[in-house]
């Protein structure tokens, strides 16, 4: 079982809690908040790489998402679990100061309750997966833009 740091309303820490306790919780009156971060990765062709979330995942399985992203481990900054989740996700070594803030977004029932940072980094790769991710793409922008608009029929 791990355990994760629960948050108020202005993201201040109140304690430890089991994951899947704070999972459970998301389904009823009183979710309980946390923290989680997202990163895109932009190459130097300036194009995007999106990675396709494991079928084996409880959270999203199969669904694309940004190139990287995780909660914030207990005790760590978001920044912190930026880079982690970089390295571990996607296999690239990145430092802190690489790291570009994007926005900060305050947990609601659209954001499953999280406070989610978002960051953008620049790197070409080698992008080497782990088991928690099924496929990588790098996309340009326009490719972004031409496949939501196909898959949102």
């Amino acid at each position: 079982m791990s355990l994760m740091e629960v948050v108020d309303k202005d993201d201040r820490v109140m304690g430890l809690e089991e994951f899947e306790v704070v999972e459970a919780s998301l389904e009823t009156s009183s979710p309980m908040r946390r923290r989680s971060v997202a990163i895109f990765v932009i190459t130097s062709d300036g194009e995007i790489v999106l990675q396709k979330r494991s079928t084996k995942l409880p959270i999203a399985p199969g669904l694309w998402e940004s190139s990287a992203s995780g909660h914030v481990d207990v005790g760590d900054r978001y920044r912190d679990a930026a880079v982690r989740e970089l390295k571990e996700e996607i296999g690239i070594d990145v430092s802190e100061k690489d790291l570009i803030f994007l926005n900060k977004f305050s947990a609601c029932k659209e954001t499953s309750w999280n406070f989610y940072e978002f960051y953008i980094v620049r790197h070409s790769g080698p992008f080497i997966p782990n088991d928690e991710v099924d496929d990588l793409k790098i996309m340009s922008v326009s490719e972004i833009k031409e496949e939501l608009k196909s898959n949102s029929r």
